[in-house]
């Protein structure tokens, strides 16, 4: 698999930037793996290039339904960008649905210390730690399953191998190959937008394919039910 280093020297040569044969200087370099790693930071916040959920697990306390969650909070894991869906395990091992909603739907409801079995969640995307509060507030222990966008994960240094699923190689060559154009302020080839839109709407397209497939279920369900 390519490392980090070789897909930025594919993109400063689609662009001119250094010739076929050339090596960036190390500052060329290093440039461009700031932009590289910005580029799939800017990833992170688009739905459609997500590729795979990610379970992420938390045992309910028993009148508790605000959570923290992020890098030392109450979840101690990454900080979801977006949570997609959920559900809740109970003690008898009964798998419930739970729907994600928004703040507007979320501040609607009267009473948001009722006691029961949690059938909605709000996301509050606060940073650096994020806020999951629930309803109704769990009268038992049970354990809650998050599925939360999987991130794309900062490159280390040049050296790492990438390895994404099959059609981010070329999205991620040509889209970085538009950035660094700008970055290092060379003209960018009609022909290398165009491949770089073609890349990441062929992505887009397999990812919608694949999130629409997971999220069916939650379309039945409503605050209070």
């Amino acid at each position: 698999m390519p490392t980090a280093q070789a897909q930025i020297n594919r993109a400063l040569k689609i662009n001119g930037i250094i010739a076929e044969n050339d090596t960036p200087k190390d500052s060329v370099s290093n440039t461009a793996f700031t932009v590289l790693n910005s580029m799939l930071d800017l990833w992170n916040t688009e739905q459609l290039m997500v590729y795979q959920f990610q379970d992420e697990t938390h045992t309910l306390v028993a009148g508790t339904g605000s959570y923290t969650i992020g890098s030392g909070g109450t979840i101690n894991t990454v900080r979801p960008v977006r949570i997609q869906g959920g559900h809740v395990v109970d003690s008898e091992g009964v798998s419930t649905p739970i729907r994600v909603i928004n703040k507007d739907d979320y501040d609607g409801i009267p009473d948001k210390a009722q006691g029961g079995l949690p059938s909605v969640l709000y996301y509050d995307s606060g940073y650096p730690l994020g806020t999951i509060n629930l309803y109704q507030v769990p009268d038992a222990a049970s354990t809650l399953h998050l599925k939360t966008w999987a991130p794309f994960t900062a490159f280390a240094n040049l050296s790492t191998n990438i390895n994404l699923p099959p059609g981010y190689d070329l999205l991620l060559v040509y889209w970085l190959a538009i950035l660094l154009a700008s970055e290092f302020d060379s003209p960018i080839r009609p022909d290398v937008k165009e491949i770089a839109l073609d890349a990441k709407a062929k992505v887009e397209t397999l990812n919608n394919m694949f999130q629409r497939k997971n999220v069916k279920f939650d379309r039945s369900f409503s605050v209070g039910r």
